[in-house]
């Protein structure tokens, strides 16, 4: 009699299943803060599409890159001032992620928002705020200001794309 047979032992069946996308709470580098101009661009970051951009403040707004009225791409619209209007139907989506126009409707719907995040430019970089459970950053956690990175010293940054399909986990 085997040793797992006299202690009434089982074998183990290990089933894997798919594990669930997770992204860090934190700050994520997108690249280059002056690669953003007024012309929207897309990124898939987060599993989700955003779209960014310049606004006439000069600041980089980000937003969730798809239209909820029929799911239009926001980067193949127009910014016009701090807001992006949608491609489809004219919408006009507020830095802030609320509907600002509707040129066709007399009133906008309340629940005409799309999701904002948090960005900031430091170090010549640009950064995005992720939380999954949608908190705002907390103001002692940002990247720390590199002086030197403003001096004559300083080389530019040179910045490499390499994409890992994994799971952080």
């Amino acid at each position: 009699m085997s040793r797992s047979q006299s202690l009434n032992v089982r074998p183990y069946t290990i089933k894997a299943a798919e594990i669930e996308p997770r992204y860090a709470r934190g700050w994520h580098c997108l690249g280059l803060a002056a690669d953003v101009t007024s012309k929207p661009v897309s990124f898939t970051y987060f599993g989700t599409k955003i779209v960014v951009y310049r606004g006439e403040d000069n600041q980089v707004h980000i937003l969730d890159a798809y239209c909820p009225h029929m799911g239009a791409d926001l980067s193949l619209g127009c910014v016009e001032g701090n807001a992006i209007r949608c491609p489809f139907h004219a919408w006009r989506w507020g830095a802030d992620g609320l509907c600002e126009e509707i040129p066709y409707a007399r009133r906008i719907p309340p629940r005409a928002v799309i999701k904002s995040w948090p960005c900031l430019e430091e170090n010549k970089l640009l950064f995005i705020w992720n939380d999954p459970e949608g908190n705002p950053p907390p103001p002692d956690c940002a990247p720390p200001r590199i002086d030197d990175c403003f001096s004559g010293e300083w080389s530019e940054w040179d910045m490499q794309t390499l994409s890992i399909p994994t799971n952080c986990r």
